[in-house]
């Protein structure tokens, strides 16, 4: 076992408390012009790199939909543990998905950060970076990697989608009897914002407006705190925000929160005047002209995206990309899940969690 696989393991394993990070890592904030919109766009990023080691490679970590970004603690911790073995990480801190919203301009904040990280003068030139992304970061990750796949080693996918729309379903209902989320149907609202009118209760952009604010400050006091899940314990928050918007405003923010019943009926009703609006987001008709090397990985208890979807994304990869994909039930969508209870699923969970672990520690090269 390398140094750099048993870092990993020592901090990514379920005997390390999830609050628990490395130390020995320099953490640093920068930001660089866009080249892609002319230069319009100025995007900021962080970089990890470790303290008293040599930095053996580089990687671009992108991150998903969450309005702290890289600054989201989990995601800090991750990026910290990435560097801890050895590598000097950029995040790049993408403007779209601070705000919760999967919008085109995207593309350009993570090519962006691409060029950031090719720029800087810390990243080993002798060696082209890895790329890894996390749930909805994919999408951004795998364009890019169509786009630049010559500037770029390997690309690992943690937790991503092919279907935007199936995705969005999910997240607001689950599927069967399998565990979804309850505190994402405020995301799924806000991307479908454009969609929704006078019927649902927005007479106006200033009343998508008022409930876009009240769904962010819902998400910015509910998310990261497993504790809100249980036994709707975000009601109360919900409730609190709510009793500062107007009426219908009021009705439609407590249906998309889940206070009250009804959001699936809107929801589907603006997916179908959506029309083709979100095809652009599915990654596989740009998926021809890839060659790097891929990894999919996804655990089968992930309650935000479905396992399945990595399953498609495998199958559409073309064969030039080597494209594995490796399930586990140890991981869940930003968490550990545990190794399960008995001998034979606790054997085979290590055995993926090694797997997975040796992706991690041959990103760049």
């Amino acid at each position: 076992m390398t140094a750099s696989i048993r870092r990993l393991a020592r901090w990514l394993g379920p005997w390390t408390k999830p609050t628990d990070a490395p130390t020995d890592v320099v953490r640093t904030e920068g930001a660089a012009q866009s080249r892609h919109d002319g230069g319009a766009t100025r995007i900021e990023h962080l970089t990890f790199r470790p303290r008293d080691r040599a930095i053996r490679g580089s990687v671009l970590l992108v991150p998903g939909l969450h309005y702290l970004g890289p600054r989201d603690p989990r995601f800090e911790r991750f990026a910290r543990i990435l560097a801890h073995a050895g590598y000097f990480v950029l995040a790049p801190i993408l403007p779209s998905y601070l705000r919760l919203s999967v919008v085109p301009s995207v593309l350009d904040e993570l090519e962006t950060g691409l060029d950031a990280l090719l720029d800087h003068p810390l990243r080993p030139r002798d060696q082209r970076p890895g790329m890894m992304s996390i749930s909805f970061g994919s999408m951004p990750a795998l364009r890019l990697a169509a786009k630049r796949g010559d500037d770029l080693a390997n690309v690992l996918i943690f937790g991503g989608f092919a279907d935007f729309r199936r995705t969005l379903r999910f997240a607001l209902r689950g599927e069967g009897p399998r565990a979804h989320d309850p505190l994402n149907a405020p995301a799924v609202v806000t991307n479908l914002l454009p969609f929704l009118g006078e019927d649902d209760g927005l007479r106006d952009e200033r009343d998508r407006e008022l409930l876009r604010d009240a769904m962010m400050a819902y998400c910015t006091r509910t998310w990261g705190r497993p504790e809100m899940k249980v036994d709707r314990a975000y009601v109360p928050v919900a409730e609190a925000i709510a009793a500062d918007l107007p009426e219908p405003v009021r009705a439609l923010f407590l249906r998309a929160c889940r206070v009250e019943p009804g959001i699936e009926p809107i929801i589907e009703a603006a997916l179908v005047r959506a029309g083709e609006h979100f095809d652009w987001i599915d990654p596989r008709p740009h998926l021809g002209t890839l060659r790097v090397p891929v990894t999919l990985v996804h655990g089968v208890t992930d309650d935000v995206i479905p396992f399945e979807e990595s399953q498609i994304m495998r199958d559409a990869l073309p064969l030039e990309t080597g494209a594995r994909l490796l399930l586990t039930g140890l991981y869940g969508h930003t968490h550990v899940d545990g190794v399960g209870q008995g001998p034979r699923e606790i054997a085979d969970e290590l055995v993926s969690m090694g797997r997975i672990l040796r992706a991690m520690s041959s990103l760049s090269g």
